[in-house]
């Protein structure tokens, strides 16, 4: 206890407010107690009281350290639930937000949800130094920051626009963009050809790509990303965005709401390092033959993947050459079309 830093001595003093025998007590502890028993206890006095000490240069409480100085992480929502109760909430969060810009240059993940970061807020000279090194940046529609060169985990919540200038910006401004994560607000085919082309501009550094929606790039840029390990797609791509795809290094394929054809296109497009295939999709594609074919000829470590089963005898053959060939398989799950048929004791004599 006696090790315990001043400003966690503070707080426990500051429970014993109406306990003096305690506080007299904690004063006999040593010299660091007792100065902090009396700098505590000024601040149950009176205003008047106090006003009349800091006079006498007798010094109220002060942080033994300037803690907003460590901050890592800033999220406004977090900023705005302070500031609930407070008699002018609007006015308490900017000026909040501007002491955080002064004093807390080391912020490395950023998380906006909310309005109250606006472009006012951006242009405040500050920012530019308090934001230099954020390399995580999440938000729910953009923000302006194109003073961040050093994000490394990009994630836009929705994307209304089909081609916003910030955010293109913003994704050739990085330097070392590694995860890039969007989610497409829209019920129709969104165009998005300049953020296509400014991802392409990051193809060397990107790791994971996470899109939602249906999405229009009106340019191949499947075709760049050579060094992606990670694709998750939560909707249908159109147009030329699967022309001869190159992903030799992908690990992972996710498609949501995608199509067997799309996936044998992904899959052979890459060099045997794909470890986990996901399709989620209902099943009412005539292509599960192919598939399994691509499988079996370019993946033998595959660990995990679904496959689609139709009342095919050339599927029990296939099933059979890619057991055979895919030893490391861990995980495996069939989608029938039917809920039972003849065939399927076919497919479980081939399984087992």
């Amino acid at each position: 206890m006696s090790k315990l830093s001043q400003d966690c001595l503070i707080i426990i003093f500051e429970e014993l407010e109406y306990d003096v025998k305690s506080l007299y007590s904690c004063l006999l502890i040593n010299k660091l107690w007792c100065e902090t028993v009396v700098q505590t206890i000024t601040s149950f006095l009176p205003p008047e009281i106090k006003l009349h000490l800091i006079n006498k240069d007798i010094n109220t409480h002060k942080p033994l350290f300037k803690y907003i100085s460590y901050l890592k992480t800033l999220k406004d929502t977090s900023i705005v639930a302070i500031a609930q109760n407070t008699h002018d909430k609007n006015k308490f969060i900017r000026e909040l937000f501007k002491m955080i810009f002064n004093y807390s240059p080391n912020i490395k993940k950023l998380i906006i949800f909310s309005d109250y970061v606006d472009q006012e807020l951006c242009n405040i000279p500050e920012l530019r130094k308090c934001f230099l090194n954020v390399t995580t940046l999440k938000c729910y529609t953009f923000v302006k920051l194109d003073i961040c060169h050093n994000i490394r985990y990009l994630n836009i919540k929705y994307c209304n626009y089909d081609n916003n200038p910030g955010l293109i910006t913003l994704i050739k401004a990085q330097k070392n963009l590694k995860y890039f994560k969007c989610g497409f607000k829209a019920s129709y085919e969104i165009s998005c050809k300049g953020i296509g082309e400014a991802l392409t501009k990051q193809a060397d550094s990107i790791l994971l790509i996470h899109l939602s929606c249906p999405i229009k790039f009106c340019c191949p840029i499947f075709t760049k990303f050579v060094n992606l390990k990670t694709l998750k797609i939560d909707g249908k791509i159109v147009d030329k965005s699967l022309m001869k795809p190159n992903l030799p290094n992908l690990e992972y394929l996710e498609l949501y709401g995608g199509y067997i054809y799309e996936a044998a296109i992904f899959i052979k497009s890459t060099k045997g390092n794909l470890r986990e295939i996901r399709i989620k999709h209902d099943f009412h594609e005539k292509n599960g033959l192919m598939f399994i074919q691509y499988i079996t000829q370019y993946f033998p470590n595959l660990k995990s993947v679904a496959l689609f089963y139709q009342d095919d005898h050339l599927i029990i053959r296939e099933l059979e050459k890619l057991f055979s060939t895919c030893s490391q398989l861990k995980r495996l799950v069939i989608v029938c079309e039917d809920y039972y048929n003849d065939s399927y004791d076919k497919l479980l004599d081939t399984v087992y």
